[in-house]
């Protein structure tokens, strides 16, 4: 990993640790599993952190595709526009890097993506600290000032809230 993508993840953590120092009592955290579909289906991790309406999301994908393999890292940035008891609507934009490699260890150029997106998260009733998410959007990705791949996108998420 480049100095470049190693400080990009730093700051994001430490972002989202600031976040947390600043309102700890009103903080909610979940890690879970997110499914993404950006022209491949990416499996993935993620870790939330909300307080109040806004939430951040940092999540991380691996595809093998060939003899190529893709890493994502993303931040997201959500805003709660409707809260109900076990739901909420929400929108926000994820920012992020897609990073690939063969099997010959060269590393391909970075593609930054970012993705303006509405989603809902439902929370089960007799378990309320589990909850199901989907989210949908429009991805614009670009390397070297170049369009990669843009359209429609989609991603499912189960996360557990501590």
């Amino acid at each position: 990993m480049k100095l470049g993508k190693k400080l990009l993840m730093a700051t994001l953590l430490s972002g989202i640790m600031s976040v947390s120092a600043v309102a700890e009592d009103n903080m909610k955290y979940s890690v879970g599993y997110t499914g993404m579909y950006y022209g491949n289906y990416i499996q993935g991790i993620s870790a939330r952190a909300s307080m109040k309406n806004v939430g951040l999301e940092l999540n991380y994908g691996n595809l093998k595709v060939q003899d190529t393999s893709i890493n994502l890292y993303t931040l997201k940035g959500m805003y709660t526009l409707i809260e109900k008891h076990n739901s909420k609507f929400y929108i926000g934009v994820e920012g992020g890097i897609v990073t690939s490699t063969n099997n010959d260890d060269i590393t391909n150029d970075d593609i930054t993506i970012v993705r303006p997106f509405f989603g809902s998260e439902y929370f089960m009733k007799e378990t309320p600290e589990l909850s199901f998410s989907w989210e949908a959007g429009y991805l614009s990705s670009r390397s070297n000032g170049n369009n990669v791949l843009s359209g429609t996108s989609v991603s499912v998420g189960v996360h557990y809230y501590f």
